[in-house]
């Protein structure tokens, strides 16, 4: 058994009975959790060195451990599960699936993400030289690497569901979590911050954002004619309602307007796409959808007496009080300014990885850590960050252009890119979700009505 089998149709009903039991016990104890993702690694690792990747199994446990990853901070599954697992999985697993597949790189793009990051290294303290680098720089290589992995990377249509099932089944797992963890919602008391009880008890930015992926993929998957679950036909639906839900009682807003955002640019590219291989929704289900969404959002809101509502339009306790202005990003526009500020004064190489804070204690008298990914690059890297940027926002407009003939390709990277580059902007690369799904928007979808093998994966397409 591989990762690549928690995607099977016919026994996806078992995996999401065990995904929420997962999710469920971790509540209590990590420990079912942590035999699990060993036991997940070990065969990963397995059959990436037997089949050299040919099935695929680095990019579908990549994808698998984005919520699973959470669900191990979250459990408090350390040191068992590292801390940062996710991002050490990722930098491996990707070395390994490059040097086994020996598959000729479609695009120089990750190779020169890799080679920026390199010079901000030398003016790295070396007090804190090892640490820093870990912590503060395998985001950045992961992006390189699997830019190098994904970039035009030929899936087919049918391992692109596949893809979706497994990436949801953590994110199931999460949400088992959060319910056991705050099953009675009417005890909570809401303000106008954001929520660690609806949150599980953990960091609500994080948990938005894998719940705003949640409900974002289930919607764009299901434009493209996918369920993502088949056992039961009111399930995408009901998983939907679900995660919307929860997401938004989380009182962060970051995660949620992602996959608010999301959903709207997919669906606009889907209007305007007149040649897509499947056939395109009702209006009827479209408009079913949205009252859905509304419907949700007014029974959220009445829930916390209004202060859903209130939080979304930037209210805070001192601008309802009189006493302060609105707040949309959190405090993120004063640390930005002051990585910009930072990024002044050590314009060619920044301050190296990790060496923002110090910086920021020093002129601000405050080590407060940014979640903006973009200004992080710049205070960090320098001259350097800013190629990296610009490679960051040119690379996605670049790539749609080209894919006009691709319909299917560009509903996939509007998806993808939209989420990867809004979790950038509030949580930065705190996990992997940004550097995976940033790449795994670059692949390019085969789809066909004959069992054709897709060339150079070992994956049939059909």
């Amino acid at each position: 058994m591989t990762v690549a089998n928690l995607g099977d149709k016919e026994k996806q009903l078992a995996w999401v009975v065990f995904h929420l039991i997962l999710g469920a016990v971790s509540a209590g104890t990590p420990w079912l959790l942590i035999l699990w993702v060993y036991f997940i690694v070990g065969s990963t690792i397995f059959s990436v060195f037997t089949h050299n990747n040919r099935d695929g199994v680095v990019h579908f446990f990549l994808i698998y451990y984005l919520g699973i990853e959470l669900l191990a901070r979250m459990s408090k599954s350390y040191p068992f599960l590292p801390w940062e697992s996710g991002k050490y999985f990722m930098l491996v697993l990707l070395i390994m699936g490059l040097l086994v597949e020996k598959r000729p790189l479609k695009s120089g793009v990750g190779i020169v993400i890799l080679l920026l990051a390199v010079p901000s290294i030398l003016v790295m303290p070396k007090d804190r030289f090892v640490k820093d680098l870990i912590f503060n720089s395998i985001g950045i290589l992961n992006l390189g690497l699997a830019l190098m992995y994904f970039y035009r990377r030929p899936v087919s249509f049918k391992d692109l569901a596949r893809s979706g099932r497994i990436m949801m089944l953590g994110i199931i797992s999460v949400l088992a979590f959060i319910i056991i963890r705050t099953p009675d919602l009417s005890g909570v008391e809401f303000t106008l911050n954001a929520n660690f009880k609806t949150a599980g008890g953990f960091g609500s930015n994080q948990v938005s954002t894998i719940l705003g992926l949640g409900f974002a993929l289930v919607i764009v998957f299901n434009l493209l004619r996918i369920r993502l679950i088949t056992f039961f036909r009111y399930g995408d639906m009901i998983l939907f309602g679900l995660l919307f839900y929860r997401g938004l009682l989380t009182f962060s807003r970051g995660g949620i307007l992602g996959g608010v955002i999301c959903i709207l640019l997919a669906f606009f590219v889907y209007v305007f796409s007149n040649n897509l291989p499947t056939p395109k929704i009702k209006l009827s289900n479209t408009i079913l959808a949205l009252g859905f969404l509304f419907t949700i959002a007014i029974f959220a809101n009445q829930l916390t007496g209004n202060l859903l509502l209130l939080r979304y339009q930037g209210e805070t306790a001192l601008s309802v009080a009189g006493l302060g202005e609105k707040s949309y990003t959190t405090g993120r526009t004063r640390l930005m300014k002051e990585d910009l500020q930072i990024w002044y004064r050590n314009p060619i190489f920044g301050v190296g990885p990790g060496g923002a804070p110090k910086a920021r204690f020093q002129l601000f008298n405050h080590s407060e850590a940014n979640h903006t990914e973009f200004t992080r690059l710049l205070s960090e890297h320098g001259m350097f960050g800013l190629f990296i940027n610009l490679i960051i926002f040119i690379l996605p407009v670049a790539l749609f252009l080209v894919s006009r003939d691709h319909e299917l390709d560009r509903i996939v990277m509007v998806a993808f890119f939209t989420i990867a580059l809004f979790s950038a902007a509030h949580n930065g690369m705190r996990t992997i979700l940004t550097p995976l799904l940033y790449s795994f928007a670059t692949i390019h979808v085969v789809y066909s009505t004959r069992k054709t093998r897709v060339p150079n994966t070992g994956l049939v397409q059909p």
